[in-house]
């Protein structure tokens, strides 16, 4: 009752919801956090709250302000050069290092982190011949030593000494970092007196002086009964890792000492690997022999294959030995979807970006099913529904974005047509079961589109298909029509078949949609999708639900079908 006085009677008030995305009554309409969020409740408080973006919730305030931590783009990072380098030595020291990352894609997704990126560049900027790490483990490994130097060129010899002790022998430290990563709840960070007495007073102050750990001054308010005045509020020290990263690395290295010792499947069950990654990761660089016993744990697992080839990839640092495994991956169409969860689809992204970098390897076709947001005007990266970024690759022969139910806005496809003019050997774009603007303005980006040779196309799901007019900027209907195509056999499968062959066959007698076509689509569109999961909720649908209407995802191309019903 005094918490409802104190909320009712107070002039200001800051709600904060942390992780909503992770609220298990999220869905529920009717619950007081929901309320507090439309503003139903409490309607003076200012409310904050913080979700992965698939996760926003539907019913929110119309002034909703939204902020978006998007990683250190490659914008952010060209400005931290300049301010960095000396004048006469930026626009070479851009150029070098954008080379190298473009190079290497393992490297650049660890560089989304300012403090590792500013690693990189230091490194990159001092050293002129400095080693083109193939893998995280040598890039980290690479830094930890670094760290170290640093602080070892300022000491006495006897304290060097000492250095180098602490420097190869961190076992206490290992322990700590796995313990606190294996809970339930990640222990991320102790109290000060706690840790040294764990790993020792010398060993401390030296993490402490390197950088690897860092401290923090709180305090904590002791409510309990008895408690006399100046014992209410108390003053403490915690400690933490500058980055979880380097709490991943010294947890990998506890698990490379206990993995021998016991069943490698009891020692990651307690390690997801969705959130800890790198772990995995850095075992498998460390200690190729055990991350073997790590490789065949995660094939076991769902959706652990693709993950699995990076955990490969670290074990000797050659791309060449994942190659034949890349090839294969793109030699037919690649899927990433929605119900895809955040580390398989960092995985195949990362694998594509390897096929990019290598140029021997084109892929045939990649499919964005029911999982693109929006594309962002800085990176020119498509956002995933994830957060995952999918960033521009010049070696896609086609890119898919299937969007079940979806109304596109004439900003929302300018963004990926400008997205694909970026794709440099790309050859067809296509839409599917969703609806797009009738008509775009003729610019840059259909001019461009239209001097790479690429065409785009477009299946709502009503039976029609069109394709997009780069030189009026309107869409062009196949006059017979998807089931007469069906009928006379020249729909080929998506499975099997490029997008050329199918255009090839489907366009030979296009005619320009009219308004009047285009107004009957809309309605029968909004028809078809009016009572389903996709345009009543912006949220995932449930996986089973899903499953019953996947729909020859492979091309798109056909109606909806009539003994679809709804869950």
């Amino acid at each position: 009752m005094e918490i409802e006085d104190i909320l009712s009677n107070a002039t200001s008030v800051v709600v904060i919801f942390d992780g909503y995305d992770e609220y298990p009554d999220q869905t529920q309409f009717k619950s007081e956090v929901n309320e507090i969020i439309r503003g139903e409740m409490y309607p003076n408080f200012a409310v904050i709250f913080t979700t992965r973006s698939a996760c926003l919730p539907k019913y929110c305030l119309p002034n909703l302000r939204r902020l978006r931590l998007k990683g250190f783009d490659s914008t952010a990072q060209e400005q931290y050069i300049r301010k960095v380098v000396p004048p006469r030595e930026i626009d070479k020291t851009i150029k070098k290092i954008q080379r190298m990352l473009r190079a290497n894609a393992v490297v650049a997704d660890l560089c989304q982190v300012p403090l590792f990126f500013v690693m990189f560049t230091y490194m990159a900027h001092e050293n002129e011949n400095i080693q083109q790490f193939s893998s995280v483990t040598s890039f980290f490994r690479y830094m930890i030593s670094c760290f170290h130097g640093h602080v070892r060129n300022k000491m006495t010899e006897e304290d060097e000494q000492k250095c180098k002790e602490f420097e190869g022998t961190h076992s206490r430290l290992d322990e700590l970092a796995f313990q606190g990563l294996s809970a339930s709840e990640h222990q991320l960070v102790w109290n000060k007196e706690e840790i040294i007495a764990q790993l020792g007073t010398d060993f401390y102050e030296h993490y402490k002086k390197v950088g690897i750990l860092v401290e923090e001054e709180t305090q904590r308010i002791h409510d309990e009964p008895g408690t006399l005045g100046p014992q209410h509020i108390q003053n403490q020290t915690e400690v933490r890792f500058y980055h979880k990263l380097f709490c991943e690395w010294y947890a990998a290295h506890h698990l490379l000492s206990q993995l021998p010792k016991g069943t490698s499947d009891n020692l990651l069950e307690v390690l997801d690997p969705f959130d800890l990654q790198y772990v995995y990761r850095f075992a498998c660089g460390l200690n190729p022999d055990i991350g073997e016993k790590i490789i065949k744990y995660l094939k076991q697992s769902k959706e652990g294959d693709t993950f699995a080839i990076l955990c490969i990839l670290e074990q000797d640092g050659k791309v060449d030995n994942i190659l034949d495994t890349v090839k294969i991956l793109c030699r037919g169409a690649v899927e990433i979807r929605t119900n895809h969860n955040r580390l398989l689809q960092r995985s195949i992204i990362q694998l594509l970006d390897i096929s990019t970098c290598n140029k021997k390897i084109q892929t045939s076709c990649v499919r964005l099913v029911n999982c693109v947001k929006s594309v962002d005007e800085d990176s020119q990266n498509i956002v995933l529904k994830s957060g995952v970024g999918y960033p521009v690759s010049t070696s896609i022969d086609g890119l898919v974005i299937t969007d079940m139910g979806r109304e596109w806005t004439d900003e929302e496809v300018a963004g990926i047509l400008h997205y694909s003019t970026k794709c440099i050997g790309m050859k067809s774009l296509w839409f599917n079961y969703c609806l797009l603007p009738r008509s775009f303005v003729v610019g840059p980006f259909l001019s461009t589109l239209l001097s790479m040779n690429v065409t785009v196309s477009w299946s709502p799901g009503t039976g029609s298909l069109y394709r997009l007019n780069l030189d009026s900027g309107r869409w062009e209907r196949y006059h017979k029509g998807i089931e007469m195509m069906e009928t006379e056999g020249v729909l080929p499968s998506f499975q099997d078949t490029s997008p050329e062959y199918f255009l090839k066959s489907a366009f030979e007698e296009p005619s320009q949609m009219t308004q009047e076509q285009y107004a009957n689509l809309v309605t029968k569109f909004r028809e078809m999708w009016s009572h389903t999961h996709w345009q009543r909720s912006p949220v995932d649908v449930s996986e089973e639900t899903r499953n019953k209407y996947e729909i020859n995802t492979y091309g798109a191309l056909g109606p909806i079908p009539e003994n679809f019903d709804e869950e």
